[in-house]
C-alpha cells in the first residue's frame, strides 16, 4: 500500500510540475500589442515569431485565416497533450528501469521489485503509445501551418512607410517595411 501511495504521489508531482508555465520576459510583453512581420518558424511544439517569442492563441487570428487559425489551436492543443502524455509514460518507465536497478545495486531483494517495476511499465508504455503519434501528428501540422503562411507573405509586396508620431516605445520617427 505504501509503494501505491509512494506511486501515485510522485505522479502527481511530476503532473504538477509540468503544469507550471513560465511567463514570458517583459520584451514579450511589451510584443503583445500586435503583431510582428515576417517568417514564422516551428520549434518544440509552438510557432515562433520572426523575433523568436511563441505566438499565443490571440496573436494566431491576426497571423492566419480562419481555417489555418482553427488547425492552429487544435494542433497547438494536441501537442500540449502529447507532452503530457509523454512526460507521464517517460516517468513511469523510467521508474519501471530504475527501480529494480536500485534495488539491485542496494543489495535488495529483486524479486519484490519486479511487480511493482512491471506494473509501472504496464502505465507508461500506453502513454508513450498514445502520446509519440499525437505529438508527431500535432507537429506535422504546426510545421505545414508555418511553410504555407511563410509562402503566403513571401508573396505579397512590401511597402516602406515612414511614420512621425506615437510609436510602441514612445514618440518618435519610424520607418517600416
Amino acid at each position: 500500500m505504501k509503494r501505491i501511495l509512494l506511486i501515485l504521489l510522485l505522479l502527481a508531482t511530476s503532473l504538477s510540475l509540468k503544469a507550471q508555465v513560465i511567463e514570458g520576459t517583459s520584451a514579450q510583453s511589451s510584443l503583445d500589442y500586435g503583431l510582428v512581420s515576417g517568417p514564422i518558424s516551428y520549434k518544440d511544439g509552438k510557432l515562433l515569431n520572426s523575433l523568436g517569442f511563441a505566438i499565443s492563441k490571440e496573436q494566431g487570428a491576426g497571423y492566419f485565416e480562419e481555417a489555418q487559425y482553427n488547425d492552429f489551436l487544435k494542433a497547438s492543443k494536441k501537442t500540449s497533450t502529447a507532452s503530457i502524455l509523454n512526460n507521464i509514460g517517460a516517468y513511469c518507465v523510467g521508474f519501471a528501469i530504475g527501480y529494480p536497478l536500485g534495488s539491485l545495486i542496494v543489495g535488495g531483494d529483486i524479486k519484490k521489485a519486479l511487480p511493482v517495476a512491471g506494473v509501472c511499465l504496464g502505465l507508461g508504455v500506453p502513454f508513450l503509445a498514445v502520446g509519440i503519434p499525437m505529438w508527431k501528428s500535432g507537429e506535422t501540422t504546426l510545421k505545414g501551418i508555418a511553410d504555407e503562411y511563410n509562402a503566403s507573405i513571401q508573396s505579397q509586396s512590401y511597402v516602406p512607410t515612414f511614420t512621425i508620431g506615437g510609436t510602441a516605445n514612445g514618440f518618435g520617427i519610424a520607418l517600416t517595411f
